[in-house]
């Protein structure tokens, strides 16, 4: 129990709308650097430091440290699967309140 406590990660606070519309639009600023099609050891060494950008620009437009790139990474991930998710759930209507900024 004492092991369990001392190594357990503190949920970190919501994200604030801003810190989603940051993340969301730099996602489609550099849409081809984070998921291109090309692989590699520079392809990968490129797509980490887009993401390091993204967490750069999603930790200056909030006020929490929210991580590096691949903590944005698996936030990114989340909000693409909510999002296709509640699309399917809606039967294609396109509304909510990120639907548009996240479906690419």
């Amino acid at each position: 129990m004492l092991f369990y406590m001392f190594f357990q990660k503190n949920r970190n606070k919501r994200w604030t709308d801003v810190e989603v519309f940051t993340l969301c639009e730099y996602v489609k600023l550099h849409k081809s650097a984070l998921f291109g099609s090309s692989s590699g050891h520079g392809v990968a060494h490129a797509r980490r430091k887009a993401w390091e950008g993204a967490a750069l620009a999603v930790n200056q437009a909030g006020h929490i440290n929210r991580g590096c790139g691949s903590d944005i990474r698996l936030k990114w991930n989340d909000l693409a699967y909510r999002a296709k998710k509640y699309r399917t759930k809606r039967k294609g209507k396109e509304t909510g309140k990120y639907f548009k900024i996240i479906d690419l």
